[in-house]
């Protein structure tokens, strides 16, 4: 028997907890990665492009790992459904592993497919909070940030462990990496590379430019256009390539 984790805006292989507890196990893991058109054709064709790259990187980084990543197309939930189904009767899969989606085409499309594996874990990671945990003295959604961040601020400083970083995925035999191809209807279009270099490594940089300096002025910087005043990490953060911690 074998476990998949489903990847869809967690696109990297640090602090990834679901990643990490897959792979603690002996036995094989796979991953995929659905091309959902429901869930795509909202986003225009720089965004697209940005993710196919950054998918590209997540398959080469997993591959080092020893996990393969099937890339699969549907444009609807029963085509969906037919290509996991396949995939988990090819590769004999038992369990599923998976990050709670936020978006709602994303979430219909998983609890979809996770009712036809025996065993699922799901993981809540898009947010600090589940939608609705932090609530003002009438047991309703704060409407003015300050409290609310006054609010959240007290629960992180009461449970720690909510900032902890998941531990590094145990290595396996690493395997040969492999071309992805787009299905055709995915709207693809070139973005600025050099503002935006696709993938985890490039992420990872962009944060610790970013700590390292430039945040020490983004309050007073962040409105003005014509500066370099803003983090630039809005990319990665959208699609899982950094984690919230």
């Amino acid at each position: 028997m074998a476990a998949l984790l489903c990847f869809a805006s967690d696109l990297r292989v640090s602090d990834h907890k679901p990643l990490a507890d897959a792979m603690a196990s002996s036995e094989p893991v796979h991953a995929c990665f659905f091309f959902y058109e429901p869930a795509l054709k909202k986003y225009g064709g720089r965004r697209n492009q940005f993710l196919l790259d950054s998918l590209v990187i997540l398959e080469n980084n997993l591959s080092h790992l020893g996990v393969r990543l099937h890339v699969l197309s549907a444009q609807t939930i029963k085509e969906a459904e037919t290509a996991f189904k396949k995939l988990l009767l090819s590769e004999n899969i038992s369990s599923l592993f998976f990050h709670e989606p936020i978006d709602k085409d994303e979430k219909y499309l998983i609890s979809t497919l996770s009712k036809h594996v025996a065993q699922t874990h799901s993981y809540c990671d898009q947010t600090l909070f589940n939608p609705g945990q932090i609530i003002n003295a009438s047991h309703e959604p704060f409407k003015v940030f300050t409290p609310f961040f006054r609010k959240a601020r007290s629960v992180i400083l009461e449970n720690k462990g909510i900032l902890k970083i998941s531990a590094r995925p145990k290595k396996r035999v690493a395997l040969e990496s492999q071309n992805l191809n787009p299905p055709p209807w995915l709207e693809l279009m070139e973005y600025d590379r050099e503002a935006f270099p696709p993938g985890e490594k490039a992420a990872l940089a962009r944060l610790k430019e970013f700590v390292g300096g430039d945040v020490k002025d983004y309050a007073k910087m962040r409105d003005f256009f014509g500066q370099e005043g803003t983090s630039r990490l809005s990319p990665y953060l959208a699609l899982g390539i950094l984690s919230i911690r």
